[in-house]
């Protein structure tokens, strides 16, 4: 029993060194020089202090204006997302109608098309409506990019819910309306947050639309401004390694403050009541 307590522990400690390693190398690499990031064998300490090399490259670069654009777009897109994706999900989950499996087919299929497929049709359709150049247009995109998993999410977290409580709650007197917002909502709230963070983190990591629409550097998002750092016949990894780890913030907090609500809802989604 010890022994494979033993191995166990080993095997956890193999991959969290193996999955965190990656962030350490990202900050150490933020931290070094051009010249000691490529020497061999390679250094795993930094040469620059931590505190003072990241103030620098803050008061220097305009990399909080590119995250607060990101944070706006992101947290738009994903409330607009599940938003829209609660109604129909619930739909889909509900209600029986003529076509319901040709819908899910349909809203399935759209994922099947790949962003560099769109890009084009898309320019051209906000160019001629003057939405270029505008967070805006990147928070309508990334709204119908995320929304159509969001409403298959959604929906696992409705089929896993008995309508038996709702039935109750219909003949206690509380209208479908009622029944939505004050029992069935509270109930799929892991699954809501779950939902959010991938929209939110979708939104987050989206590129190609940012570097097609947006030409206006104060309106640039994290992903398009990171290739800014990107040279032609010089790159500062220093740069573009700090700029990463700032970006990595974000993300890394909004995943700590949800962890037990993504675990609940990815959970319960995939059990049906």
């Amino acid at each position: 029993m010890k022994n494979k307590k033993f191995f166990l522990y080993l095997a956890i400690i193999i991959m969290c060194i193996i999955t965190l390693f990656p962030f350490f190398w990202l900050i150490v690499t933020s931290l070094q020089s051009l010249e000691r990031s490529f020497a061999y064998p390679p250094s795993f300490l930094p040469d620059k202090p931590l505190i003072s090399s990241y103030i620098t490259f803050i008061k220097e670069s305009p990399i909080l204006i590119w995250i607060r654009n990101t944070v706006v777009v992101a947290l738009v897109s994903s409330f607009m997302s599940v938003s829209l994706g609660l109604f129909a999900g619930y739909s889909i989950s509900r209600f029986k109608f003529k076509g319901k499996v040709a819908t899910i087919f349909l809203i399935l299929l759209t994922q099947m098309l790949p962003p560099a497929f769109l890009v084009i049709p898309i320019y051209f359709m906000f160019s001629q409506i003057y939405l270029t150049d505008s967070l805006f247009a990147l928070m309508i995109i990334y709204t119908a990019l995320s929304m159509p998993i969001s409403i298959w999410f959604l929906k696992g977290f409705f089929d896993s819910i008995s309508k038996d409580i709702e039935e109750a709650a219909r003949i206690d007197g509380a209208s479908r309306i009622g029944v939505l917002f004050k029992v069935i909502f509270p109930l799929i709230t892991p699954g809501v947050v779950a939902t959010a963070t991938w929209s939110f983190v979708m939104a987050w990591n989206q590129y190609i639309y940012a570097a097609t629409l947006i030409s206006s550097e104060k309106l640039w998002v994290v992903s398009f401004g990171l290739t800014s750092y990107m040279g032609e016949y010089y790159t500062d990894t220093s740069q573009i390694m700090s700029a990463a780890v700032l970006a990595t913030i974000p993300t890394v907090i909004l995943f700590m403050f949800f962890q037990r609500f993504l675990v609940g809802g990815l959970t319960a989604g995939s059990v049906k009541g």
